[in-house]
């Protein structure tokens, strides 16, 4: 049996391939050797987290290796004698070589404390395997002369597909002691003390930073709104203060093109209006302006991505780059019902919407960054008298929030203002009465002038509740209301 190769059904014996798979018959028959002296006792326990019986390249190996598990767990010794009782009650013994096969892996063992090293080598040379059939079936696909077949949906399997290898690594020592995580714990409570209660990155608006703690590491945050209501001047407000702070910041922008935020990021630095750059209706005194904020600009380790159309693969490959070669912080996606769903789930906007936020939230915690995650709202609440979001206007699926670790609802009552429209004397109206509605009109389109609210409706580790911040429209820009024109 040692000099046989294995083939591609993953069995000892056959017509070698032109190309075997990675394999390595002399480690695993050194693994299972060092099981069988050490009776299966510790050498079990300590890779229980790292092999599975799939993990073998000689499926009768994985076949022994599952037995030994097995008689491991009833409390028995795994070795030559009790492994050949086993397979003789089910008449699998042949199949594994029979006892002369038994007696020849004790022979091959290494020392118990070698064989975790050799269980690692086993799984990795897996991984391998499991790697070369996702490339062949990706450039299987891309052969395929069917037209209509979609490449994003292609490369986007084989990214899921080796994202589920990486939902498979080795779980050995998973489980974390608490008396290992304590001292961990007061120094993040100490943190937040001496920081005036912020522990995560900032939102660019300190009330809100009190509330929140800031946006915390591995959280999913959804920031959801009505259009026009400027969740995605609440988002870039985020990024950008982030960035300033020397924090590496990854922006998915569906929405807008790259240079759209651009020139948003520009208006928050000069209070120069987008819409008058997009119109070309900059002076020469502003001229100058522009050049110096375009050049702070270019000191933002702040990265966008202005395709439209992209999977959430597409977005989780993008960061893990970004994390790998430069670093990376905090990620912003708008927003979520641009998303192009995976094939499998299109038409279902329930499943659609289910698969994007669980998929954001692991990316979250697998690269331990907050992901702040627009979303829309839907239409029902602009049927209501009072159009303040609930959590139950979250759009096409509870699994928003369940998913998500904080939501945040941005309101401005100044919109609905201005949508209602300045008040017309109705003909049968008495002059003094229009006059008294028409000052009222003004008080309360004044009092609402510059004004949001962000209403926390869930956070998961916190309470939830309100605050209200200061928005300047032409900078689209928030900030604390006792801000105001101040340098945001």
């Amino acid at each position: 049996m040692t000099g046989d190769v294995i083939n591609i059904n993953g069995e000892p014996g056959g017509e070698p391939a032109v190309r075997t798979l990675p394999h390595n018959l002399e480690a695993e028959m050194a693994f299972l050797g060092a099981v069988f002296i050490d009776d299966g006792k510790t050498i079990l326990e300590a890779v229980s987290g790292l092999l599975k019986p799939e993990h073998f390249a000689y499926a009768s190996h994985g076949r022994v290796y599952e037995a030994a598990v097995e008689l491991n767990v009833q409390g028995k010794p795994a070795n030559p004698v009790t492994l050949k009782r086993f397979f003789e009650l089910d008449d699998n013994l042949a199949e594994i070589g029979g006892p002369a096969y038994l007696a020849e892996l004790t022979a091959s063992a290494v020392t118990p404390i070698n064989a975790r090293e050799y269980a690692r080598m086993i799984y990795d040379l897996w991984l391998r395997r499991q790697m070369i059939t996702a490339s062949e079936n990706f450039t299987e696909a891309l052969h395929d002369p069917d037209p209509g077949k979609n490449t994003v949906a292609i490369r986007g399997d084989l990214d899921n597909q080796l994202a589920a290898l990486d939902g498979g690594a080795p779980t050995q020592g998973s489980l974390a002691a608490v008396s290992g995580m304590v001292g961990g714990t007061l120094d993040e409570i100490r943190d937040a003390s001496a920081g005036d209660g912020m522990v995560g990155m900032t939102t660019g608006i300190m009330d809100l930073d009190r509330k929140l703690g800031g946006l915390m590491d591995s959280d999913l945050i959804v920031v959801a709104a009505r259009p026009a209501m400027g969740k995605t001047s609440l988002a870039t407000t985020m990024a950008r203060a982030n960035a300033r702070s020397g924090k590496r910041v990854a922006f998915f922008s569906l929405e807008m093109s790259e240079g759209q935020v651009t020139m948003r990021l520009l208006a928050m630095e000069t209070g120069i209006a987008a819409s008058d750059m997009r119109a070309g209706q900059v002076s020469e005194t502003q001229m100058p302006d522009l050049e110096r904020a375009g050049e702070t600009i270019k000191t933002l380790s702040l990265h966008i991505d202005g395709r439209g159309g992209i999977e959430v693969s597409d977005v989780r490959q993008c960061c893990r780059r970004m994390k790998r070669k430069h670093g990376l912080d905090l990620v912003v996606v708008d927003y979520l019902q641009l998303l192009v769903p995976q094939d499998r789930y299109r038409g279902n906007k329930v499943n659609e919407v289910s698969e994007i936020t669980a998929a954001l939230k692991t990316l979250a915690k697998e690269l331990d960054v907050p992901v702040v995650l627009l979303s829309q709202l839907n239409r029902a609440l602009e049927q209501r008298d009072d159009k303040r979001p609930r959590l139950s206007d979250l759009r096409d699926s509870g699994s928003i929030e369940q998913d998500a670790d904080v939501v945040l609802f941005v309101y401005r009552e100044a919109y609905y203002i201005d949508m209602e429209g300045e008040p017309v004397q109705a003909a049968d109206q008495d002059a003094d009465d229009f006059t008294d509605t028409h000052a009222a009109w003004i008080a309360k389109r004044e009092a609402a002038h510059g004004k949001a609210e962000i209403i926390i409706a869930k956070q998961r580790m916190g309470p939830t509740g309100l605050i209200r911040a200061h928005f300047n429209e032409t900078r689209t820009l928030f900030g604390d209301l006792d801000e105001r024109e101040l340098d945001l």
